[in-house]
């Protein structure tokens, strides 16, 4: 039957020309189609965002959470309420996308669903959790700025207004 280790090595060997056998007729099929090399330019571009992503979020880490009371946060949620019952996205301005983020990061932040006290419950809270939802905030914010990464915990972070909105975000896009 022959040595144990020979079988193993003739075993990688098959899988790297299979491999490299792969990868040639994948090239020489999209020259036929006149089409360039994808699989270079993909990694690349993902290779770009992410490390500009690192970079802006490593000069944001040291930023702390904003300090403002439960009036001036109260007021901040019924100003957007007003602004996502009235205005299209792509109308408001920049700071108002950036408070309805950080209104929404830090209700998400501070209501956990298993949580035996939810500060933030009802009235325009739940309002507002809700125009979120029925307006597809998070999906349709895209739109609006398409060149955006993720962040940490599957949320959006936009280089364009500095801010994350969901996922987890970090202490500077939460209300404290």
């Amino acid at each position: 039957m022959g040595h144990p280790k020979f079988w193993h090595y003739l075993f990688k060997a098959f899988v790297l020309l299979a491999i490299s056998l792969t990868r040639s007729y994948a090239q020489t099929e999209q020259q036929k189609l006149g089409r360039p090399d994808s699989q270079k330019e993909i990694p690349d571009e993902f290779n770009r965002r992410f490390n500009r992503f690192q970079t802006e979020q490593q000069k944001l880490a040291h930023l702390e959470s904003p300090k403002i009371t439960l009036y001036e946060f109260n007021c901040r949620v019924e100003r957007a309420i007003s602004l996502l019952g009235t205005k299209k996205l792509r109308a408001m301005s920049d700071s108002d996308h950036i408070n309805i983020m950080m209104c929404a990061n830090t209700m998400l932040v501070t209501d956990k669903k298993n949580s035996l006290r939810r500060r933030f419950a009802g009235g325009a809270y739940s309002k507002f959790q809700h125009l979120l939802k029925v307006r597809q905030y998070d999906r349709k914010i895209w739109h609006v700025y398409p060149n955006s990464t993720f962040n940490r915990g599957l949320g959006y972070y936009f280089p364009k207004l500095k801010m994350e909105y969901g996922g987890t975000p970090s202490p500077y896009s939460v209300f404290n």
